[in-house]
């Protein structure tokens, strides 16, 4: 990556010294929200309860950071032990609506090879997304056409919908999450 390429993605968590990986102490429900899919459908963030969640933020037109977390969640996908893979559902949240329609965020999941049957990619109304970003501690300043500066943020959310790891800027790898997924997956189990 050419020097100052990513410096509009924000990658550190907002404590000086932490690294890539946060446990969220406590319980941190997440609110519920209601975006579209890449099929042009509603996803009621309530209706993925009882799986795990790995939520990314990104946009379509990125050429630095944001195809890098993308190819990191699908991966994510891939190497999920098959007994886990109908309990965990990964979201690419937009952070540029203007350009991320459904259609563009077919293709983008599509280029990916991501599986549609276990990734959303998501985007909505302007003022919807903003009250998620927020409830993620995502910051979004369009800078311009394809141009958007906004905190590189995967988040994983338990069954519950409780924020449990933030992983901050390119700091994680596939199988930290999914050792973190099968954790948060194996609490659930144990509370039934």
């Amino acid at each position: 990556m050419a020097a100052g390429a990513a410096d509009g993605h924000k990658g550190m968590p907002p404590k000086k010294g932490e690294t890539g990986r946060q446990e969220v102490r406590g319980r941190r429900p997440v609110a519920d929200f209601t975006l579209t899919d890449q099929e042009g459908r509603p996803l009621a963030f309530r209706d993925l309860r009882g799986k795990a969640v790995l939520v990314t933020f990104g946009f379509t037109t990125c050429v630095d950071v944001c195809p890098i977390q993308t190819a990191k969640a699908v991966a994510v996908q891939q190497v999920l032990p098959a007994a886990l893979r109908d309990r965990v559902h990964v979201l690419l949240i937009t952070t540029d609506p203007g350009v991320d329609t459904p259609a563009a965020l077919k293709e983008y999941g599509r280029k990916f090879q991501a599986d549609p049957a276990r990734f959303s990619f998501l985007t909505g109304d302007p003022a919807a997304l903003a009250g998620v970003w927020h409830d993620f501690g995502v910051a979004v300043k369009k800078k311009g056409p394809g141009n958007v500066d906004h905190t590189t943020l995967t988040g994983l959310v338990d069954p519950e919908g409780n924020l449990r790891v933030n992983y901050y800027g390119l700091h994680w790898t596939p199988a930290g999450a999914v050792r973190d997924i099968a954790i948060v997956l194996g609490a659930a189990q144990a509370e039934r």
